[in-house]
């Protein structure tokens, strides 16, 4: 009996979990070809043999597979600190990590309503003293002292942050950190139910 599952699912669990098409394909026992094919078709058809297979091998429950996907997003559409060697599959990575994890902080949203974003939004030319020292009026902070207890402070602004000890791909990490707006919607713009996401990686902080 077939299941209708959603490619980008499957290419998210992918990425996520560090494998290459042609790997995942050869663990499916089909071409390549196919795996392509799967990943950018909106929904396929699919055994449920090959639906435990793909939760089995990617470590996703298998509801995952077949729940409707967030929001697209866009490499561009991460803010980083990171260094130029970063690479594409890296980045490829924490686009993906900054989906799902929009996906679980929408979910904590529908059970608890979480603060919404405060943080002033400017354009992307002003100057990062000037944006500094606008986000520390928002915040009540003095403009001539360290930050104490900076993350509860951002979440209590409506961002979220995420840390992760190590990646779940198991790839060299050459950023710092990154922040983007995540949407559970299906439009990649922001709304009222959009939220702003920062994450950042235990080994890398300072």
């Amino acid at each position: 009996m077939n299941t209708q599952v959603y490619g980008d699912r499957i290419r998210m669990a992918r990425v996520i979990r560090g494998i290459k098409a042609m790997d995942l394909a050869y663990e499916l026992h089909w071409p390549p070809s196919r795996q392509t094919i799967v990943e950018q078709s909106e929904t396929v058809p699919l055994d449920r043999l090959v639906i435990a297979a793909l939760a089995n091998k990617l470590g996703f429950p298998e509801v995952f597979f077949t729940s409707p996907p967030g929001a697209p997003l866009s490499p561009h559409d991460l803010l980083f600190r990171a260094p130029k060697s970063t690479t594409k599959r890296e980045v490829n990575y924490l686009t993906e990590f900054a989906r799902i994890s929009g996906e679980v902080v929408a979910w904590l949203d529908s059970h608890h309503r979480l603060p919404p974003v405060t943080l002033p939004s400017l354009p992307s030319e002003t100057p990062i003293a000037d944006a500094a020292e606008r986000v520390r009026e928002v915040l009540g902070l003095p403009s001539d002292e360290p930050i104490a207890n900076i993350t509860y402070r951002l979440e209590r602004a409506g961002v979220p942050v995420i840390s992760r000890s190590q990646s779940m791909a198991e790839l060299p990490e050459k950023h710092y950190g990154y922040s983007t707006w995540t949407s559970s919607g299906t439009a990649n713009h922001h709304t009222e139910e959009d939220g702003f996401l920062g994450t950042d990686a235990l080994d890398h902080r300072s």
